[in-house]
Order: C-alpha cells, then structure tokens, then sequence
C-alpha cells in the first residue's frame, strides 16, 4: 500500500506534469532550490543540475541510476522497453520530499546487458539490491509497464 505523502504527491503531479508540458523547459529555468509552500515541498530548476546519475553494482550486474532530494526513499523503475529518463520529470516535483532514485533495469538505458537475468524476479531482486547497497532499507516502489 502507498504511504500517504507518496499518494499526494502522485495526485499532485498530474497538474504539474500538464504544467511542465505546457511550459517546455522554460517552466524550469531558474536555479534549482528547494521551497516549502503550504507544508509541502518541491524542488525547482534545471533538471540536469538536481540529479546525480551514477553506477552501481547490485545482484551482479552494474546499474545505472539518478539520484536527487532528501527524505524519505522512493525508487522509479521503468517498463519495457524504456529507461530511467521517462521519469525525470515526476522524480524532480517528488525531489523536495524524497529521496528519488530512479533506476535504468538490466539490458536497458545505461545499464549492464547480461546475457541471462531478465525475469522478474532477477530484475526485482537488482533494483533491491541496489537501494539496499545505497542504504535504504524501507522503500515506496512506484512502477509501470
């Protein structure tokens, strides 16, 4: 089940992805800084400077993943056939409250292509591993296909 401030933040963020649509990349020009408006929090400004794209070995296997905020963690994990990158705007409005990391599965985006592992399970155990190793030992998963 979704915490609460996670399942906000998810409704939040239709309207603010509509926004972002409608304002390209002007809608994030500014710095990026994080405010408090009303008691929540968000994190504004370039995408490129808020995230720390990184490799780490998790289940055997180097993944690559992006990392930005504080908080409580939240990891993205994408569907097939995609990458990390589709999440880069939902994991910036979520940036100011969480810890966001989203992760690139096995054999796509930046990560390693291994020639067996890509299951479910194995590909849920790499993402697993891989917030273990960044020591996170309590996650929201938000996902799709």
């Amino acid at each position: 089940m979704m915490g609460t401030s996670v399942h906000w933040c998810l409704k939040a963020l239709v309207p603010a992805a509509m926004l972002l649509v409608a304002g390209g990349s002007n809608a994030l020009a500014q710095g990026s800084e994080r405010r408090t408006t009303g008691g929540r929090c968000a994190v504004s400004g370039p995408i490129e400077q808020a995230f720390q794209h990184r490799m780490a070995t998790a289940n055997g296997v180097r993944l690559h993943y992006y990392t930005a905020g504080s908080g409580p963690a939240v990891v993205f994990t994408h569907g097939f056939p995609s990458s990390s990158h589709e999440w880069r705007h939902v994991a910036q409005a979520m940036a100011g409250c969480f810890t966001v990391v989203a992760v690139d599965l096995r054999g796509m985006g930046d990560s390693e292509r291994p020639l067996t592992g890509y299951d479910a399970f194995t590909m849920a155990t790499d993402v697993r591993e891989l917030m273990r190793g960044l020591g996170h030992t309590s996650v929201q998963d938000v996902v799709h296909d």
